[in-house]
């Protein structure tokens, strides 16, 4: 089943990063899209920007959940390593 993993930020402090898995099952039942969903669970304050479509298992104990801080985080990226960002390389 796919998921989808949604960005964004918080909209008093574009520093802070957000992110959250949104269950593809939520948009079966007649939500609008991921990014909708995820504003709709995280509230008024975050505005969500990009979306990418997540092709494996995702366990249910991390969808449709904020996460935040680098603590959250590492919990996420534990839970689906494909998510963890990758060293930049450089190009010569």
């Amino acid at each position: 089943m796919t998921s989808y993993h949604v960005c964004g930020f918080r909209q008093d402090d574009h520093k802070v990063s957000v992110c959250m898995i949104v269950d593809a099952n939520d948009l079966a039942r007649g939500m609008d899209d991921p990014h909708a969903i995820a504003e709709k669970i995280a509230g008024p304050e975050y505005c969500f920007h990009a979306c990418s479509n997540i092709n494996q298992a995702v366990p249910d104990h991390v969808k449709n959940r904020l996460f935040v801080s680098a603590e959250e985080l590492k919990e996420l990226y534990a839970a689906v390593p494909r998510l963890r960002p990758q060293p930049r390389r450089r190009r010569r």
